[in-house]
């Protein structure tokens, strides 16, 4: 939660990042019981997995036929986006300790 943008946006309906911001002390003992219940019943729920995805031109840019002239903006879960984020970080935490990557692989 400490890592999230508050103010970044989130697919309409969903909880904002903002709010697991400014309140994630009263939160947090009621998000853990609902990851972990997504673990153990094996339930992810249908609406969690969907983004949506804008480009928009980058300012100054002088010619917009190139690539990078454009951002993408990606609309996601907020509640979903902080499970996975959670998962990762697990992820690579164990792949480090137990020496799964390649020498040459960082996490990051």
């Amino acid at each position: 939660i400490q890592r999230m943008h508050p103010y970044k946006a989130t697919l309409p309906g969903s909880c904002p990042n903002v709010l697991f911001c400014k309140t994630s002390k009263w939160i947090v003992p009621h998000i853990g019981p609902l990851y972990r219940a997504t673990f153990t019943l094996e339930y992810y729920p249908n609406k969690w997995p969907n983004t949506q995805t804008f480009v928009q031109r980058k300012p100054g840019k002088s010619d917009y036929s190139q690539p990078g002239s454009w951002r993408p903006l990606v609309f996601s879960e907020g509640l979903a986006g902080l499970l996975n984020s959670v998962v990762c970080d697990e992820a690579m935490k164990e792949s480090e300790i137990h020496s799964l990557l390649p020498a040459m692989q960082f996490g990051g």
